[in-house]
């Protein structure tokens, strides 16, 4: 701290703004963390996730079981995608998905699925099995939540697999007319999907809100600003948290801080501004945090089957990719050291596994991997439900 009172100033929470918080962290270096008043309030003994107050030996039980969940299994083939025009049309987000490899191709949408010679633990209990992902299941899961899914371009076709998974069997024609489509794209567009759980499972549950927003260094900004000519799109987000879509306020943020290297000093810096400012001005909202799984090269020498195990690749790849393990390893060691109640979800570890199905290097056709990333965070949730 100077004597002129700079870092005390800069700490003065009544003065923040988004961009304010963003220059005092640059400003003031690593005392902003060391007097962040946010500090404190992390060292605490228990943690609130969603509707479960847990002490901090429940909460690292309970991201154990997450990690085992996302870890111990294996690709399976429960079905078969034989006609994928006519799947495709039942879903409102159908640009996006018949883009390139994937417009006229078939595909077996492999599921993720717990090995059964591993269980994984969950309060001293068995968690030997995963919930599939279907309409009702999802509802069940999410019932009464508005997600904000905030990230690179793969956020926005986790969000197709939203829709599409939502939306299976109900009918091109119903599907396309009904309220819950609108329109979405890659780049400039934010899409939220009211997702009807009242009207076509049960009218005990909540509709679910889907809010999806790309941004690819998960940055606080106020107005949009992109760089098409290398391709980093930083889109708004905050607003969703001021003022909810339909009046149903914001219950979960899932982040990713995209497939777009920076040193790990300007990453780690990035990512705690953001769970910072979440914490201190929005601290009622719970934060999964979704690593980076790194693309594929050469698909045309690469399995058209998921692997039995990942490659231990060294690199150099392209875009940095050979970088993706340590960097996400680099954000879990700072969840853990400075940000306890933050979900850190693996979907890096099974997607590796998945150099078939890919639409380019980093990108994968829908339904894909994807569909099992929401899998994974509907079980995750089924977790905090009381039976």
């Amino acid at each position: 701290m100077g004597e002129d009172g700079s870092v005390v100033r800069c700490m003065s929470r009544s003065a923040w703004s988004v961009a304010s918080f963003f220059d005092a962290a640059l400003a003031c270096g690593p005392s902003f963390w060391v007097h962040h008043e946010f500090v404190a309030q992390q060292t605490g003994n228990h943690v609130q996730f969603l509707d479960v107050r847990m002490v901090g030996s429940e909460w690292d039980d309970f991201q154990q079981t997450v990690d085992c969940l996302g870890t111990a299994g294996f690709w399976q083939s429960p079905m078969t995608v034989s006609n994928r025009e006519e799947r495709l049309s039942t879903v409102c987000v159908e640009s996006i998905v018949r883009l390139g490899a994937c417009a006229n191709s078939s595909q077996i949408n492999y599921q993720w699925e717990l090995t059964q010679s591993h269980t994984c633990q969950r309060n001293g209990k068995a968690v030997d099995r995963l919930h599939e992902l279907s309409r009702e299941s999802f509802c069940h899961a999410f019932s009464g939540h508005h997600v904000l899914a905030v990230g690179d371009s793969l956020t926005t076709f986790l969000g197709a697999s939203v829709v599409n998974s939502f939306f299976e069997g109900v009918g091109p024609d119903a599907t396309r007319a009904h309220p819950a489509c609108r329109h979405t794209c890659l780049h400039l567009c934010k899409s939220t999907y009211r997702l009807p759980c009242r009207e076509l499972v049960n009218k005990s549950l909540e509709d679910v809100l889907w809010t999806d927003v790309r941004n690819d260094h998960v940055s606080l900004v106020a107005t949009n600003r992109n760089d098409t000519s290398r391709n980093v799109y930083e889109n708004s987000w905050i607003e969703f948290l001021r003022f909810s879509a339909d009046r149903v306020p914001v219950s979960m943020v899932l982040l990713n801080r995209g497939a777009h290297y920076v040193p790990d000093d300007h990453l780690v810096r990035d990512v705690r501004v953001t769970l910072d400012w979440l914490r201190t001005f929005h601290s009622n909202v719970s934060i999964v945090w979704r690593n980076t799984p790194r693309g594929h090269v050469e698909l045309e020498r690469q399995s058209k089957v998921p692997l039995q195990s990942a490659s231990n690749y060294t690199g150099p790849l392209p875009f940095h990719w050979e970088d993706f393990r340590r960097q996400n390893q680099l954000i879990r060691e700072t969840l853990r050291n400075y940000y306890r109640g933050v979900l850190y979800l693996d979907v890096a570890t099974m997607t590796e596994l998945r150099p078939d199905s890919h639409m380019d290097g980093l990108h994968y056709c829908v339904p894909g991997p994807q569909s099992s990333w929401l899998k994974l965070l509907l079980n995750v949730l089924l977790l905090t439900r009381k039976p």
